[in-house]
């Protein structure tokens, strides 16, 4: 049987050199004319140095047509990936790896698709969809569907709004936050005495957007692959009134915070004509701009962490449940998962009026609720921000959005700047942060109770995922307010702020974490080893989370090596839970892993031996003994090695986690590993995984500097899916720190003729 496996491997390898040599990746024609089927009048197509397109059209047809169309070109594979994702059908194209993923999304009713649409909303997915399918007429398959021996399925309304979901689940599945607290107090019902410290919600010096468990059930293992679906997002925003610039003018700064991929998430253009003339980031799949400008204002987003979900205990007989005290009878929802090479499985979900049970067991079940089961699709809010002229303009587009709820700051050529909280958010009657037995959501927040802000006072609007005001009750689990605050201080330095300090701020890794936990940690340290260098050079450092820093990698070990021996180190599975890494095979994580870096700092401050006592199952007594022991291991583990060499980004595709590819096809599926400075609290935003220090799993997946004269642009790795030129040639000019501009240098045009 050897033989016959060398053989097959043999085969294989020729079989993609074969394809490597006479099968490349067709280039896109990118001047003179083509003719296009479908299109009303003639198109201008105008493709800067770095390979941004411009689309002028003289109806909202031909542009919306056109966008898809280059959509296709250059991300098809990419586009069909987030479809089949979100539709749970991975395995028909990529065989049993993804049957698990494929079972999630069916059972977590993420697949799930509202189809209604107003007429307006039908004619811009209909252009284009028709224009992604004319592509697919037009223009060969890429190396993928070669390598895959595939072919192409045409794309689908569906498909687009199938796109839309995985953003929208991504940035919004918050009920893992409640799993973790279900999960530890049942586990551990002492803490609940000391729970404000180990799950802290805010703390007086935290910046704000806008200054103002009785019978549990006990979910077994079945519940955990729920939980680890994507990595959340993080980001920045900020926007500064004319008043503060050097220009005179606002500007506005942006960069959302995404796991890294080859290719981008994101795709530059410029779309101009029938009423449009917008500019930004769009995603391969969806027509229109998400994140950008227009000609008369300008906006940018970052995740909000409202609460969204929330978990239901039910108590289940037969083919009846029980959800807030009625009976009800079950929805048996069936689904067929292809897999290519094995057939096809059968399965069946139960779903109730709230939602799908996503676990089961002896009588009782979870039952989780979505805004986004029921909510409407995003394509109206698109539409109408992307012709957006004003302020009322602008809110009237942030009313339609639903989810994922976003912190969203504007801007115009007017000179005004504006904050608002968007989305769908429940108004409950309980707090929304554990899972019950009871529990109605008493209707939505309007876009007038949201929180929003108009040209404040001190001529600045920040927001970075942290608490948007006191008394909102809507979000239960953003983050502490490092960044936002770093950000505050920058431009508070500032006499009058450039273009050029906004770059700077986008880059900044100091740590306002690391300089308030050194500062806690130092009299420890400076008593137990008072002529260790490493203390030292503690003593003397910047706080700055730099690649080549020594000091920053041994900061960040120590975190982790004494977060590991502070917090439940006789329950492994325990701690990595509280730590936030979630269970399961997908491997995610939960925002506990930010909670637990702010509890640390908090015990180690107020020298709480009573709470090191109860967390570390007694095997500490003092604040002092975990601090000494996590430095000693942290020394050892370090071993003087600088923070980039432990700290990487990693550009892998889809078809690069095959070692056998990633050998054959280089940097076709593999770009490497870049040492980057920054992590989870720096401006500069470079999380790891939770208890690791690489590879970075969430950074700015674009920058947007704008001020309506001289805009500033960057993603990465490049433009295209397909390799070539612009494949990665953004990715040096990212890491930089560098920027660009839509339509910069000389320009390669193409006409499309119907």
């Amino acid at each position: 049987m050897k033989w016959l496996l060398n053989s097959i491997i043999v085969l294989l390898i020729g079989y993609i050199l074969i394809m490597q040599i006479m099968f490349p990746s067709s280039p896109i024609k990118t001047e003179g004319k083509i003719r296009v089927e479908g299109l009303k009048t003639e198109v201008k197509i105008s493709r800067d140095e770095n390979g941004i397109p411009t689309i002028e059209a003289s109806n909202p047809h031909d542009l919306f047509f056109a966008q898809g169309f280059i959509h296709c070109q250059e991300r098809f594979f990419q586009m069909d990936i987030y479809r089949r994702a979100a539709q749970g059908r991975l395995s028909e194209l990529l065989g049993e790896k993804t049957e698990e993923s494929d079972r999630i999304t069916r059972a977590l009713g993420i697949n799930l698709i509202n189809p209604k649409l107003s007429s307006e909303e039908r004619v811009v997915l209909q252009s284009y969809t028709d224009g992604v399918n004319a592509c697919l007429k037009t223009t060969g398959s890429s190396f993928e569907y070669k390598l895959l021996m595939a072919k192409r399925e045409p794309w689908s309304i569906k498909d687009s709004l199938s796109v839309e979901r995985i953003l929208q689940w991504s940035l919004s599945s918050n009920f893992s936050e409640e799993f973790v607290r279900y999960e530890i107090l049942s586990e551990k019902a002492g803490l609940s005495k000391f729970w404000n410290i180990l799950d802290p919600v805010s703390a007086s010096e935290t910046p704000f957007i806008i200054e103002k468990g009785e019978n549990w059930l006990k979910p077994g293992e079945g519940i955990e692959d729920f939980l680890s679906t994507l990595p959340k997002g993080m980001s920045n925003n900020w926007v500064i009134s004319g008043k503060r610039t050097k220009s005179g003018k606002p500007i506005l700064a942006n960069d959302p915070h995404l796991e890294p991929s080859l290719p981008g998430i994101w795709y530059l253009m410029h779309l101009k004509g029938g009423g449009y003339d917008v500019m930004g980031v769009s995603l391969p799949g969806t027509p229109g701009i998400i994140i950008g400008r227009n000609s008369r204002i300008a906006w940018g987003f970052t995740n909000s962490y409202a609460d969204v979900q929330d978990l239901y205990i039910i108590k289940i007989k037969g083919d009846k449940y029980w959800l807030n005290g009625e009976e009800k009878r079950f929805k048996k929802r069936k689904e067929f998962i292809k897999i290519r090479g094995n057939g096809e499985k059968k399965l069946i979900f139960f779903q109730t009026d709230y939602g799908p049970v996503i676990y089961a067991e002896n009588g009782k079940g979870l039952v989780l609720r979505w805004v986004g089961y029921k909510a409407r699709h995003l394509i109206k809010a698109m539409i109408a921000l992307n012709r957006a002229k004003d302020w009322e303009d602008f809110r009237r587009a942030m009313s339609f959005w639903t989810v994922p709820s976003q912190n969203t700051v504007y801007a115009d050529i007017d000179g005004n700047i504006g904050y608002q909280l968007n989305g769908k958010i429940p108004k409950r009657n309980w707090s929304g942060l554990f899972p019950v037995k009871k529990g109605n959501w008493e209707g939505y927040y309007s876009i007038d109770e949201l929180p929003h802000s108009f040209n404040p006072g001190n001529g600045y609007i920040v927001t970075a995922n942290n608490y948007v005001e006191p008394d909102f009750p809507g979000v239960n689990d953003a983050l502490m307010g490092y960044r936002a605050e770093r950000i505050r201080q920058m431009i508070e330095d500032k006499k009058k702020i450039s273009l050029e300090d906004i770059e700077k701020i986008q880059m900044d890794v100091k740590s306002l974490y690391a300089q308030r936990l050194i500062k806690a940690v130092l009299p420890i340290l400076e008593e137990s080893f008072p002529e260790d260098p490493w203390v030292k050079a503690f003593k003397k450092w910047d706080y700055r989370i730099s690649a080549n820093s020594t000091e920053a990698a041994l900061f960040e070990v120590f975190v982790i090596e004494t977060e590991k021996k502070m917090f439940f180190p006789s329950d492994r599975k325990l701690q990595a839970l509280y730590l936030g890494k979630l269970p399961g095979k997908m491997q995610g994580f939960s925002i506990f892993s930010n909670k637990a870096r702010e509890a640390l700092l908090r015990i180690i401050e107020g020298k709480r031996d009573d709470v090191v006592r109860m967390v570390s199952d007694g095997k500490f007594s003092s604040v002092n003994e975990v601090v000494k022991e996590g430095f000693k291991e942290a020394k050892s583990m370090a071993k003087g090695k600088t923070w980039g060499k432990i700290h990487y980004l990693e550009l892998i595709h889809p078809l690069g986690r095959s070692k056998i590819l990633k050998f054959l096809l280089g940097k076709k599926v593999y770009l490497g590993k870049f040492p980057m400075g920054g992590d989870r609290e720096t401006v500069l935003q470079a999380s790891s995984p939770p208890l690791s220090t690489s590879p970075v799993l969430v950074t700015p997946s674009m920058r947007e500097i704008i001020d309506f004269s001289d805009d500033r642009w960057i993603s990465f790795p490049g433009q295209t899916g397909i390799p070539s030129k612009h494949y990665s040639d953004l990715l040096k000019l990212w890491l930089n720190g560098e920027y660009i501009t839509i339509g910069m240098g000389r320009k390669k045009v193409i006409l499309f003729i119907p």
